[in-house]
């Protein structure tokens, strides 16, 4: 009975951001020796870097070596990983990292510079581009403008397919959501 409650409770457990903390030292030595830090028990970058430097304090001048991570985008971690970067990241609500995973999973090559330029690039998530081109057409393209007898020689299949040649471009965060943003 006590190995299905400990079962349970690891289902139900919240998947905590952690990284897997070694030293270049060690590894250079034939040793992953480190532990697992989860990223919440501490308040910032510096609360962090202060913990990594106790668990390897039996070093001088240690080089951090992050050899794993549990529950971060893979767009975070590295070896050499930037841990301000990732708590600026785990600040966000939820809905803002959505948007910048997905930005960050079929857009960019590399992080972004700011967080900000990107959710001010973000136009929302839609179940297709058809969906998203008829709102952006009726809300500021001026389609309620034309007359009621010629809308229907509205194509909106050709102007979907400028708007995202010409303005926007669509990514998925790893949800499956299609998310829309402006093409800079």
């Amino acid at each position: 009975m006590e190995n299905l409650q400990t079962a349970e409770s690891n289902t139900t457990k919240k998947k905590r951001p952690a990284l897997y903390v070694g030293t270049y030292a060690k590894y250079n030595n034939g040793s992953i020796n480190g532990a697992w830090l989860y990223l919440e028990d501490y308040a910032d970058a510096e609360e962090f870097l202060e913990a990594c430097a106790a668990l390897h304090s039996d070093e001088c001048d240690p080089e951090y070596m992050f050899q794993d991570c549990e529950h971060l985008p893979e767009f975070l971690y590295g070896e050499c990983a930037d841990i301000d970067l990732i708590y600026e990241f785990l600040n966000l609500d939820s809905y803002e990292r959505a948007i910048i995973e997905a930005y960050q999973n079929d857009i960019a090559s590399e992080p972004a510079d700011s967080w900000q330029s990107v959710i001010e690039a973000h136009f929302g998530i839609w179940n297709s581009k058809q969906e998203f081109a008829w709102h952006f057409v009726e809300e500021y393209d001026g389609y309620n403008d034309i007359p009621q007898h010629l809308r229907c020689f509205f194509d909106c299949d050709s102007y979907t397919e400028a708007l995202f040649i010409n303005s926007f471009v669509d990514a998925y965060d790893s949800a499956g959501n299609m998310h829309v943003f402006a093409n800079r």
